[in-house]
């Protein structure tokens, strides 16, 4: 759907009809509003047959001599109407907002645009992303020079924006007229956002879960090495979205835990000196305060704490890190270096990694963290070593003979 807006300065003459009609075709306009049309009443029946035809057309005519005032403030009543749904502003509001709006600059601030900044900072609205001409209003020049003005604007809030992420304003050239025409763009379709794959742990411990893995595993893929793994594991997303899917009343479980929790916070602020609930506040602050440094031991044999304690970090990594001094790598040669390894100790750092070393490193790592970008956690490689594991092997060793090649 597209609507445009145009302040066209008078809509009598039929060469500013025919303009209208051909912007209205050329965007496939649903919607167009012609502002500033200086039609009489008794005329506006005859003008918009012509000019829009078969459409239904409504006409404010009878009250458009508003002062820029009252339109600010009707404005910040109809948004406290709508509250947090999704709206838009489209027009002349015939004051700039910055000096990026003005062609040569402003050197001063005239009063209108801090009133127009208060009302559109109070209804909470910007600028739509727009392409087209960035000047939307011209003066004819004086001798040798005009003026550029962005006067037409399309605005539009938060809710708008998240729901029409598509969305965009368009300025189109001006023709004869002094105003470019707004055309605002909005998709027939919302942008569906597919969630990242996070692997639910709780799964592992239902009785399909390893029969699902394995017929996974079996299933033959053309590739190399690690291209078939990754299908694999790419295939397997779906079938632990399933299985997750079908034991989702767990979260019930997730829901009374809360409740209950809910319930005895609601208790220790009722009965803080209860101590019952005081040995819960101070089991709390443990575990809260775990990683916390409290104080620091410096060179001197000192203990140090409070802001002492952050201006020694902060100095003691301005030594360490902060040394301006030219480095010339040339007299880096093994004369240079007097510590080495034993080359025994460094051939066993280059040697082909054992299954039993992977198998540690994977184990290692936390139950709720993922070895890589793919959303499957650790717990899920453990509950299914015996399954993946020879694959995940398979993958080091191709990455050693690739970089051995």
């Amino acid at each position: 759907m597209s609507i445009g807006v145009w302040n066209i300065r008078g809509l009598n003459k039929v060469v500013k009809q025919k303009e209208v009609i051909d912007v209205i075709r050329d965007n496939n306009l649903g919607m167009c509003a012609v502002v500033v049309s200086h039609v009489k009443i008794l005329n506006l029946k005859n003008v918009c047959s012509k000019t829009f035809g078969n459409w239904d057309w409504v006409s404010n005519n009878r009250y458009c001599e508003v002062e820029r005032r009252v339109l600010w403030e009707d404005l910040k009543k109809f948004s406290l109407t709508v509250k947090k749904e999704a709206w838009c502003i489209l027009g002349d509001f015939s004051v700039a907002l910055k000096d990026s709006d003005y062609s040569e600059g402003c050197s001063k601030i005239p009063k209108e645009v801090d009133e127009f900044c208060e009302c559109i900072n109070f209804i909470e609205v910007e600028d739509l992303n727009s392409t087209g001409f960035q000047f939307t209003w011209n003066k004819s020049p004086a001798g040798n020079k005009g003026i550029l003005k962005k006067l037409d604007r399309i605005m539009v809030n938060t809710k708008f924006m998240s729901d029409h992420p598509l969305a965009h304003a368009t300025f189109k050239p001006n023709r004869t007229f002094d105003h470019c025409p707004a055309i605002l763009n909005i998709p027939n379709y919302k942008m569906r956002w597919k969630s990242s794959f996070r692997f639910a742990n709780f799964i592992v411990d239902k009785e399909e879960f390893l029969p699902m893995v394995k017929d996974i595993r079996s299933t033959t893929i053309d590739g190399f090495f690690m291209f078939k793994v990754t299908q694999k594991l790419k295939v397997l997303k779906k079938h632990c979205r399933q299985l997750c899917n079908n034991f989702r009343g767990s979260g019930m479980k997730i829901k009374e835990l809360r409740k209950e929790l809910g319930n005895i916070q609601m208790k220790i602020d009722q009965e803080p000196f209860n101590a019952t609930y005081s040995m819960l506040i101070f089991f709390s602050n443990i575990m809260n305060n775990r990683n916390r440094i409290l104080m620091v031991l410096d060179e001197d044999g000192r203990w140090i704490k409070g802001n002492a304690m952050k201006e020694k970090f902060i100095n003691h990594f301005k030594n360490f890190l902060g040394c301006e001094d030219v480095t010339y790598l040339s007299i880096l040669n093994d004369d240079f270096f007097h510590n080495k390894l034993d080359k025994k100790v460094a051939m066993n750092m280059i040697r082909v990694v054992t299954d039993e070393e992977v198998k540690v490193a994977m184990f290692d790592i936390a139950d709720n963290n993922a070895p890589g970008p793919d959303g499957f956690s650790s717990k899920f490689f453990k509950s299914a070593w015996s399954i993946v594991g020879p694959e995940i092997r398979g993958i080091l060793l191709d990455m050693q003979i690739i970089e051995g090649y």
